[in-house]
C-alpha cells in the first residue's frame, strides 16, 4: 500500500511488481482534485534495475499525461486526480 489513509480522504493506493512488469493503482476518495506523487523506487515494490525501462498505459482511468515512452527506477509520476476518481496504471519491461 501506498499513499495516504483512506478514511481520512487521502489518495493511497497498492501496487505489484515482478522483474517485468507491475501495477500501481490510485483512489482519490475525497470529494476534491488532488495532486499525488509516487516515487518507482523499493518502497512501492520495485526490484533496483537501473537498466531497465518500463512503458505506462493507462487500463483503468485516462491518463494520457504519465504516458512517456519510458520510466526507470527512481522517477517520480507527479498525478492530478479528480474527486473519486481511480487509476489504474500497467508499467511493462522492454
Amino acid at each position: 500500500m501506498h499513499g495516504g489513509n483512506p478514511r481520512k480522504s487521502e489518495v493511497y493506493g497498492y501496487t505489484a511488481w515482478n522483474e517485468k512488469q507491475g501495477y500501481i493503482s490510485v483512489h482519490n476518495p475525497s470529494e476534491e482534485q488532488r495532486e499525488y506523487k509516487i516515487t518507482l523506487d523499493r518502497k512501492t515494490g520495485l526490484i533496483p534495475d537501473m537498466k531497465r525501462a518500463y512503458r505506462v498505459s493507462s487500463v483503468l482511468g485516462d491518463k494520457s499525461d504519465v504516458a512517456r515512452k519510458q520510466y526507470r527506477y527512481g522517477d517520480v509520476l507527479s498525478l492530478t486526480l479528480r474527486p473519486k476518481e481511480v487509476l489504474l496504471l500497467d508499467f511493462a519491461a522492454y
